[in-house]
This record gives C-alpha cells, sequence and structure tokens, in this order.
C-alpha cells in the first residue's frame, strides 16, 4: 500500500462531512437528535478499534475529519486521508455541502443523500460481494489462517467480504448475527464491530462434520477461528464447535450454548479474554466444564505470533 497521498486526496479528505461519514460508518454507534439538531454517541453499541471499546462522552463531533480520526479513532495522517477520500468517492460526493441530513425515505429520490439511521431500523448484515475476496484472504493470510480454512468458511456461508471499506463479515448460519473485522491497516488495531438480532445469539464453526464433544466459547469469530486452527496443529482430533458470542452482551448466549451443550453431552470451556471472564457472572461461570486461558489474551495473536497451544485448562 502506497504511503503518499496527493493534495488533491487531501482537500477531499478535509471536506468531508464527519457527521455524514460517521452516520454512514459506524451506523449502530450514532445517531441524529432531531430536537437539539447534533450527532449522539450511543454508548450501549460502543465504536470497537481491535480489543478497544472508544468513548465520546466529552467529544464535539465537528471540525476537520481527518484530525477528528487521528485523535479519537488512532489513525495517521496518510491512512485518515485515504479512508476519508475513499468514503467520499465510494459515496459520490466529496464536498461537505453536498451530503444533506435528512429521513431514511428521502434516500430514494437522491443517491447522494445520506440517510440518518433509524434506532429500530429493522436487522440488516452488511452486503456481500461479489469473489475473489482479495483483502479478506490476504487478511486471514496475515493471521496465519491457512487459505483452506478461510475457503471453507466462505463456502458454508459464514464469512464474506463487505464492498464498501473490504471488511470480513463473519455471519452465522441463521444470519441473526454478525462480526465485523476491518482488513486494512488503517488504525493500529483492525476495526471490529458486532451486531446481534436476539441477546442470546452467536456464531459458531465445527472442526468437523461429527457431532461436537467440546464447546469452546470465545469472544470473535477470528479468535474461534484460530483456536480451532491452534488446536489443531497440536494433534488435537476431538470433535469440536469453536463460538463466537462477542464482546459486549454476551451472557445470555453463553447460557444458551450451556445448555444446547448439556442435550449433547458435550463439555464446554469458556476461552474468553480475562475482562470478559471478569465481566460473567459467576454462576455462569461455574456451569462451564473448564476455562481456556491464552499466554497473550487473544487466540488470534497467539496465532499470529505463532504461540503453541498447550491446553492450559482450569476449572472456572
Amino acid at each position: 500500500m502506497s504511503r503518499l497521498v496527493s493534495q488533491t486526496q487531501i482537500t477531499t479528505a478535509r471536506d468531508v462531512d464527519l457527521t455524514a461519514f460517521l452516520l454512514n460508518t459506524y451506523p449502530m454507534s450514532f445517531d441524529w437528535d432531531a430536537e437539539t439538531d447534533a450527532l449522539i454517541y450511543r454508548s450501549e453499541h460502543p465504536v470497537q478499534v481491535g480489543m478497544r471499546a472508544l468513548h465520546f462522552e466529552n467529544t464535539v463531533f465537528a471540525g476537520n475529519p481527518i484530525d477528528f480520526l487521528m485523535r479519537n479513532f488512532g489513525y495517521n495522517f496518510v491512512d485518515a486521508v485515504k479512508i476519508l477520500s475513499r468514503y467520499a468517492r465510494q459515496t459520490g460526493v466529496s464536498k461537505a455541502g453536498e451530503i444533506e441530513k435528512t429521513s431514511a425515505t428521502s434516500s430514494d429520490k437522491d443517491p447522494y443523500v445520506l440517510p440518518i439511521p433509524d434506532r429500530e431500523k429493522e436487522f440488516c448484515p452488511p452486503e456481500r460481494e461479489s469473489p475473489p475476496f482479495r483483502r479478506l484472504f490476504g487478511f486471514l493470510r496475515n493471521q496465519r489462517i491457512p487459505y483452506e480454512t478461510g475457503k471453507r468458511l466462505v463456502c458454508q456461508g459464514l464469512l464474506y467480504q463487505e464492498p464498501v471499506f473490504g471488511n470480513a463479515v463473519f455471519l452465522n448460519k441463521s444470519k441473526d448475527f454478525f462480526e465485523v473485522m476491518g482488513t486494512l491497516s488503517f488504525a493500529k488495531t483492525p476495526y471490529y464491530a458486532c451486531e446481534r438480532k436476539e441477546d442470546d445469539t452467536y456464531w459458531s464453526v465445527r472442526n468437523s462434520a461429527d457431532k461436537p464433544k467440546r464447546i469452546c466459547i470465545c469472544s470473535t469469530a477470528l479468535d474461534a477461528v484460530s483456536l480451532m486452527e491452534l488446536q489443531r496443529q497440536a494433534g488435537m482430533d476431538v470433535s469440536a464447535a469453536y463460538v463466537s458470542v462477542g464482546m459486549t452482551r454476551f451472557e445470555p448466549a453463553v447460557l444458551k450454548i450451556i445448555l444446547n451443550a448439556r442435550q449433547i453431552s458435550a463439555s464446554v470451556f469458556l476461552a474468553l479474554p480475562e475482562k470478559n471472564m471478569k465481566q460473567m457472572k459467576h454462576t455462569t461461570a461455574m456451569q462451564a466444564t473448564a476455562v481456556f486461558t491464552s499466554p497473550s489474551n487473544s487466540w488470534s495473536e497467539d496465532l499470529r505470533t505463532n504461540i503453541r497451544f498447550r491446553d492450559p485448562v482450569y476449572a472456572p
């Protein structure tokens, strides 16, 4: 990726309407207050950048959008310019004055008008780009996830690439839970977002077609796939399901998984980061069979840095 940007790109990025950009790029995290005519941050859906949740309680959503992304999202100057100029190009507008805040219905009349997301809008996963998913498979390769594993996930409909920013989308089979993971290095850590239709929904993948004897619960789909690969490399051939319950509001999903596991006599292993384990009620954790702990507190980081899985198990 080129580390240079043109003066035209800088000018285009500086002229982007920051409010419209945030509403369009993070529709679950921002909303428009018609009474105060201002952008508000929905703290129940925090913007996730990697393992970090961003908070904007005292932030003014105005001014130079390049400075805003550098100050609050951790972008460097070149990456901030690139993502903003790409956004302007993909939406067909470059000047802030050409982007109008309006209701969702008015977007049918003018393709350049960005609709204000409705808080009660229908659950809708990101669109699917046409293959080949070059950015997606490049991202998986950087994470040391084998091409065959990525191809299997794509063929099963559990993973695809969205067309706007080239993000990886992990979608469950019932299409009521998805995670979005950034595939480009716009920030120090990849962008992450999770949305579910119901509180007890989750994403899962199996290492074989056999009924799982073990269910491993992770906080992200990337961690779930990484743990599957780590255990495969360690020679563990037990049929297992690897589940992602998301970074937030995950306890109802954990309880549902434990209940389903009892019905098929499967063991449940909690493989969540330390901070997620602390958020969980002790009574919920006690219902699991045991706990897996990651040396780096992230299975994807273990796989990427070649830290071998050593089955570190202890009782909850």
